[in-house]
């Protein structure tokens, strides 16, 4: 409703009324029975003018605090004001004017705004039936036409097609499924060689020397037996010493020890730079490590605890496994046949 035609109103009523009262009313007649709860203007104004909120959340926003914010049904500068339209909004929140005008298309389509009148006057909409969301694989009826000529034309190209979407189906259905079994064999892996380095380490655990409370009587020759025992008593410390950052980087691969290398290398207990430093002979050996592009970095590979896994070619693979990747390869070499022929 246009000034025009709320002053023509107000003169036929035969009441004065204020744009405001008149707003008010129609407002009030509307939403008479219908149950709300408050919504601050002071929250919307701050939904309206936060940065980092949505577009569409804050022309929403916009919308309604320039109409039921202002206790009427459209959208006002404010009670006694003038109409305020999609070009205000754009003003008033510093967004691009087509992007407010695709909220509010977007609005008007799921049923929460309307736009009335050759003006295009902004409506919220006080009890909003939501449309039905379009129907992603549904295909218009033109399509459909289109797609049963070319069944028949094409019987040879559809039968293709039908064979490659089923093959595509399953060996979707046949990579989850080894994905789940390789996840289950890495953390099968991962908790044998957590044992046995816990076995490692209590091999390296030194026995309890004994009390000299349970020591005989001629004590003084057998504390000299120990003595000398354990003089000819070689640790695995003393034959297999830690290495140093300076040996771990000179077996790693060139150009991948990264600065954050040294500092996770050295957290390492002694067993497990021995570990790190020993693995390196047999990944820079497996095939995934011949390309660069597949080495991790220094860092990585020590914070992964690489040394705990064997390189995935070394692995062995389930026959599952196998012949997904012979499927997939030949699901490739089938789709870049076709996409020559075309």
């Amino acid at each position: 409703m246009t000034r025009t035609e709320e002053l023509r109103f107000v003169k036929k009523s035969g009441t004065l009324r204020t744009f405001s009262e008149q707003r008010r009313a129609e407002f009030e007649e509307a939403t008479v029975g219908i149950t709300f709860t408050k919504d601050f203007n002071v929250a919307l104004e701050a939904v309206m003018y936060d940065p980092l909120e949505t577009i569409a959340a804050r022309v929403l926003a916009w919308v309604k605090r320039k109409s039921w914010g202002n206790n009427c049904l459209f959208c006002v500068q404010d009670p006694n004001g003038d109409l305020a339209f999609q070009v205000d909004c754009a003003k008033n929140l510093n967004v691009d004017k087509r992007r407010v005008s695709a909220a509010m298309r977007y609005f008007i389509q799921r049923g929460y705004i309307e736009m009335r009148g050759t003006a295009k006057v902004v409506y919220p909409v006080v009890s909003p039936v939501l449309a039905k969301p379009p129907d992603k694989d549904e295909k218009s009826g033109e399509y459909r036409t289109f797609l049963q000529d070319w069944k028949v034309s094409h019987s040879t190209d559809f039968q293709e097609l039908e064979v490659a979407c089923s093959t595509v189906k399953r060996l979707r259905k046949v990579l989850l499924s080894a994905y789940k079994e390789w996840r289950t064999s890495r953390t099968s892996a991962g908790d044998i060689n957590k044992e046995e380095r816990k076995e490692r380490d209590i091999e390296r655990t030194p026995p309890p020397q004994p009390s000299s409370l349970h020591r005989s009587s001629d004590g003084k020759e057998q504390e000299e037996e120990e003595e000398a025992t354990q003089a000819l008593t070689v640790t695995p410390e003393v034959l297999s010493p830690a290495p140093t950052f300076r040996e771990f980087a000179k077996d790693y691969p060139p150009g991948k020890v990264d600065p954050d290398s040294k500092p996770a290398f050295e957290a390492l207990n002694p067993q497990d730079r021995i570990d790190a430093k020993a693995a390196l002979a047999v990944y820079r050996r497996c095939e995934q490590w011949q390309n660069p592009q597949y080495i991790p970095f220094a860092s990585k590979y020590i914070k992964k605890r690489y040394w705990e896994f064997d390189p995935l070619d070394v692995r062995r693979e389930s026959p599952g496994m196998a012949r997904t990747r012979q499927e997939l390869n030949e699901t490739i070499l089938l789709a870049r046949a076709m996409r020559r022929q075309t």
